[in-house]
C-alpha cells in the first residue's frame, strides 16, 4: 500500500484557523469556505481551492476531535492519592518518639515456565498500516454522518415552507439521502474488513487490501456528498429572496447538477 499522502499546503491556513482551534471552530470555518468556493457558485477556477478545503477539513477535524476526547478523559481520570510513610511509636525516653518503619518490598515476580505460550511479536509495519487505514476510515465515517445530519436539518426546514419551490428541493434532498445511505453501507463493509479481521488474517485476506485501496475513492465520494449538501443549503437560502423566474431556473439547474455529479 502506498504511504498516506501529506498535503503540500498548510491546512490551518486553508481553513483560516489556528493550530489551537476546536473541532467546532474548524467545522464552522469549513462550512463557510466550502459554500463560498464551491465550483457551482464560484466557477470552475475554484475547483483546486475547493478540494484543498475538503482535504484540510478531513485532516484537522478528526485530529481536533481526538485531542478533545483525550483531554476529557484526562480530566475524568481520578488522581491516585500518595501513600503516607508508615511510622511506629516507641515509649523509650520521657516522650513518645516516632520511628520510621520500612515499607516491605514486593515479593519477586516468578519466572514464567518455558512451557507457557508466549505470544508472537507484533508486526509493527502491519500495525502502522492498519492504524492509518482505521484513522482514515473514522474520518470518512464522521464526515458522512455530519453530511447526513446537515441534510436532515435542511429537510425539516424545507418541509415547513409553503413556497412552491420546496417540491423540487425535497426531490433533490431525497436523491442525495439515497446516495448517503449507499455510502453508509460501503463504510460499514470497509469497517468490517479493516477493523473486524484479526491481525493474523489481515495480510492473508484479499478483501482487506481491497477495502484499504478503496478508501481514497470512498473519501472522495463522501466529500462530493458533503459539497452537494452545502449546495442545497445555498439553494434553500437563495429561494427565500429570489422571485425572478430566470434566477429560479438557475437554482433548479444547480440542484440537477448536484444529483448528476453524485451518480
Amino acid at each position: 500500500m502506498p504511504p498516506q499522502r501529506t498535503p503540500s499546503y498548510d491546512p490551518y491556513s486553508i481553513l483560516g484557523v489556528s493550530p489551537n482551534a476546536t473541532a467546532r471552530q474548524i467545522k464552522s470555518s469549513y462550512h463557510k469556505l466550502s459554500l463560498k468556493f464551491h465550483p457551482d457558485k464560484a466557477g470552475s477556477w475554484s475547483h483546486d481551492k475547493f478540494v484543498q478545503i475538503q482535504e484540510a477539513y478531513e485532516l484537522l477535524f478528526s485530529k481536533a476531535q481526538k485531542l478533545e476526547k483525550h483531554l476529557k478523559e484526562q480530566e475524568r481520570r481520578p488522581k491516585e492519592p500518595s501513600l503516607p510513610k508508615q511510622k511506629t511509636t516507641s515509649d523509650k525516653g520521657k516522650g513518645k518518639q516516632t520511628e520510621s518503619r520500612p515499607i516491605p518490598k514486593p515479593a519477586p515476580r516468578q519466572k514464567k515456565n518455558e512451557s507457557e505460550n508466549i505470544p508472537p511479536p507484533r508486526d509493527e509495519a502491519l500495525v502502522r498500516i492498519r492504524d492509518r487505514a482505521t484513522r482514515r476510515l473514522d474520518a470518512v465515517s464522521n464526515h458522512l454522518r455530519e453530511a447526513d445530519e446537515h441534510l436532515e436539518s435542511l429537510r425539516h426546514e424545507v418541509e415547513a415552507q409553503t413556497d412552491d419551490s420546496k417540491i423540487g428541493i425535497l426531490n433533490a434532498i431525497q436523491h442525495v439521502s439515497k446516495f448517503i445511505d449507499e455510502k453508509k453501507s460501503e463504510v460499514a463493509a470497509a469497517s468490517e474488513q479493516i477493523k473486524g479481521v484479526p491481525d493474523s488474517e489481515w495480510r492473508k485476506k484479499p478483501e482487506v487490501q481491497e477495502a484499504v485501496d478503496a478508501l481514497p475513492h470512498l473519501s472522495h465520494k463522501v466529500n462530493l456528498l458533503a459539497a452537494g449538501v452545502n449546495t442545497i443549503e445555498h439553494v434553500v437560502e437563495e429561494f427565500k429572496s429570489v422571485e425572478d423566474e430566470k434566477e429560479r431556473k438557475r437554482l433548479y439547474l444547480m440542484l440537477a447538477k448536484v444529483i448528476s455529479t453524485l451518480k
